[in-house]
């Protein structure tokens, strides 16, 4: 009767053989760049056995001062308050800051939203 291999004991098979294939496929890549040392093609360099990696480029400055773009925590809780605020007015959820100083604003309840045109009511279609 022939034994039954468990789940793992398959996938440790399988790993052993997935890495004497990939040993065998680095031994025949060995074997092609010792016979064309020039050879280049897409995705790879032509690179010397035993050669140094090459160092990585610095980054390039972002922005269009040449500034690294980072805002600080702070700056940046500021800039999502003011966003969030900003998208509740557009929604008609609170008043602007403009009615709130009058006194004249509405509760979000109370407040009808606007009308997003004949367009939305119909459906946007779709491309």
């Amino acid at each position: 009767m022939a034994k039954r291999l468990s789940e793992q004991e398959i996938l440790r098979l399988a790993r052993l053989g997935a890495l004497a294939r990939l040993r065998e496929l680095e031994e025949e890549a060995k074997a092609i760049r010792r016979m064309f040392p020039g050879l280049k093609f897409p995705g790879f360099k032509a690179v010397p056995e035993g050669a140094a990696p090459a160092p990585k480029p610095e980054r390039k400055a972002r922005g269009r001062k040449g500034g690294g773009g980072h805002m600080s925590p702070e700056a940046r809780k500021a800039a999502a308050e003011r966003m969030k605020a900003y998208w509740a007015r557009k929604k008609g959820l609170v008043a602007s800051p403009a009615e709130t100083a009058s006194g004249a604003a509405e509760t979000a309840a109370d407040t009808p939203r606007k009308s997003r045109g004949r367009k939305a009511a119909r459906g946007r279609k779709r491309r």
